[in-house]
């Protein structure tokens, strides 16, 4: 009876602790795509999101307050690119290609600067939905 009873007691800690709320957390992990999520990048009159979805797809778009809000959406395809000493990511607009390379890239931020040409870095962070609202 005993080892019945602890048999039942063994059946029920694991049972227990196989139950968690990784499928509550949305942050990514370090092996998944970290470009999967929405990402923001802020300034002085607006802000410009970039979408990345698991299959390789995205878009952009520019909310400026002193242009009249909403830029259109555009929609491109994207490609993460493991490189030398990093990684870099390929859009690949209906028009044409850009490229950026990653200088930091976590769950929640993500800087990048154009390969072609000789900008600062831009920074994004990660963001939901409801944090989405015009400035």
């Amino acid at each position: 009876m005993k080892k019945l009873f602890y048999l039942f007691l063994a059946a029920m800690t694991l049972g227990l602790t196989a139950c968690s709320d990784n499928e509550e957390n949305n942050t990514p992990q370090s092996g998944d795509n970290l470009l999967v999520g929405t990402w923001k990048h802020n300034f002085s009159s607006g802000y410009i999101l970039h979408y990345f979805d698991a299959a390789g797809f995205g878009w952009d778009q520019e909310y400026d307050s002193e242009d009249g809000g909403w830029g259109d959406k555009e929609y491109y395809s994207y490609q993460l690119v493991n490189q030398g000493k990093g990684q870099k990511v390929i859009l690949t607009y209906p028009d044409g290609s850009v490229e950026y390379s990653i200088i930091t890239l976590t769950a929640e931020r993500l800087v990048w600067s154009y390969i072609d040409y000789l900008v600062e870095s831009e920074e994004y962070i990660r963001v939901s939905y409801g944090e989405l609202l015009p400035m």
